[in-house]
């Protein structure tokens, strides 16, 4: 999501033909992708802490281990309604944004017409950058090919 909402920003003022490749940024809603990222943090974090303790010792890991299981439901809590938050507000936004009003990321580049994907395709891959959002089952997008925006189904 950090690098959804690096391109968006390099490209807030793109145009072509006339026509923005965004909308206005009153028009645009970021939280869900914002929101998607905390999330992303914190579930890295939480996993950081297991895997550095194992790095350590064995009896490291049992100690985090004892001491997580005194937090595991909480954590568990945590995690589990910030995924599904994450997944609501991400199909929320994307599959029913209203035409007039603000719109998200997802729902902006997803349903972007085949006029809109050539026409902007000089400053981005409107396709995969929908794909990073949503598909990442779909499109398996490697951290060092990011920057040539390759996307392999």
């Amino acid at each position: 999501m950090a690098f959804t909402l690096h391109k968006y920003y390099a490209t807030i003022n793109v145009t072509a033909a006339g026509e923005p490749l965004w909308n206005p940024p009153t028009q645009t809603l970021l939280w869900p992708t914002y929101f998607t990222m905390v999330t992303a943090i914190v579930t890295s974090i939480i996993a950081a802490v297991v895997l550095a303790a194992y790095y350590w010792s064995t009896e490291a890991a049992d100690y985090i281990d004892d001491w997580r299981s005194l937090l595991i439901w909480l954590i568990f809590v945590l995690k589990f309604a910030l995924e599904i938050a994450t997944s609501s507000s991400m199909y929320t936004t994307g599959t029913h944004a209203p035409s007039d009003g603000p719109q998200s990321l997802w729902y902006q580049t997803c349903t972007a017409t085949g006029d809109t994907v050539i026409l902007f395709h000089f400053a981005i891959n409107i396709n995969q950058f929908c794909s990073m959002q949503v598909a990442v089952h779909f499109c398996v997008v490697l951290i060092i090919e990011m920057g040539q925006y390759r996307c392999s189904p």
